[in-house]
This record gives C-alpha cells, structure tokens and sequence, in this order.
C-alpha cells in the first residue's frame, strides 16, 4: 500500500498537492489524486483537505484541476466513495458534476 501511495507516476497514478505558507514554511495542506482503472477510461478518485482548510475552496480547485487532467488523458469518468453522512463532500461532487 505505502509503495502505491508513493510511486507517483502521472500517467496511471495522478497526484496534486495543496500547499501553504505556514508561519513561513511551506505546508502540504491538501491532496488529490486519481489511479486509471483497467478499462483505461475511469479513475478512482481521491481527496484529503486538513480540517483548518476546508470549506476554502481547496478541494473544488484541486477536483478540478484533477479532472482536466483527466480529460486530457482520455479519462470520462471518476468513481470514488466516501461515508454516506459526508455531507459536505456529497455536496461537492454534486455541484461539480
């Protein structure tokens, strides 16, 4: 698991990385990133946001530049999961689909 997580390869496996200035160090605050499925057409989707961060807009920008890079790779569709109760998540992928 920690050797797919970390071999990036942004072909296959797409990574983007939030970053901020924290008290003059740079801080990775956000991620998101997508694996290409088998068929070569769908992706699996995934996104972290640190708490203090959310509800900032982080997470559409980076879900969007994600799908553009989709896109351009040949990818027409994400599929991902998250907890039923996430509203916050829910309602973000509903306003960007």
């Amino acid at each position: 698991m920690l050797d797919r997580l970390t071999r990036v390869d942004q072909v296959n496996h797409v990574a983007l990385a939030g970053i901020a200035r924290i008290n003059g160090r740079v801080s990775m605050v956000a991620e998101a990133r997508y694996t290409v499925g088998s068929d070569g057409t769908t992706a699996e989707i995934a996104l972290a946001v640190a708490d203090v961060w959310q509800r900032r807009g982080i997470a559409t920008e980076l879900l969007a530049t994600l799908a553009r890079v989709a896109a351009a790779a040949g990818i027409t569709r994400f599929s991902g999961g998250c907890l039923a109760v996430n509203d916050p998540f829910v309602g973000l992928v509903r306003a960007l689909t």
